[in-house]
């Protein structure tokens, strides 16, 4: 497996679970490529380069969870697990800023995705540090 083609299959990896911890709205795949045979293939391969027991098994049940999605019970999971505000946080908070100790650090992200080049889109500019900001830029440095 060629170096690009590795880091193409990571970058892929980390779009779709970027898009995994958005708010869910309309279906996944209007917003996102579903993966095709191509993308399962590199897969299998960054399975067999790095020995990543069952990352095909599991990212073919990912790509089957997300057909499924979203409903209203999915959007009201996610609020449930995930949705937080300044008074209260959901089960598991998807920001940095509920995992680190000084406001500075969640700050710091924000620098690093200028430092590339990158802005924010208007859904995710309040919130530089969500989990899915993180990836999206994982996928860009990534590719």
């Amino acid at each position: 497996m060629e170096l690009a083609d590795v880091a193409f299959a990571r970058s892929r990896i980390y779009s779709i679970l970027a898009k995994c911890f958005k708010y869910p709205s309309g279906t996944p795949w209007d917003y996102m490529a579903k993966p095709d045979e191509e993308d399962f293939k590199r897969i299998e391969q960054l399975e067999a380069l790095f020995g990543l027991k069952d990352l095909v098994k599991n990212f073919k049940r990912l790509v089957e969870m997300i057909d499924l999605m979203p409903t209203v019970t999915e959007r009201a999971e996610y609020t449930k697990l995930f949705a937080s505000t300044r008074l209260e946080s959901g089960q598991c908070p998807p920001r940095e800023e509920n995992y680190v100790e000084k406001v500075e650090d969640v700050k710091s992200v924000k620098n690093a995705y200028r430092e590339f080049g990158l802005d924010l889109s208007e859904e995710l500019r309040e919130v530089p540090d969500h989990i899915a900001a993180e990836l999206e830029f994982m996928h860009i440095l990534a590719y």
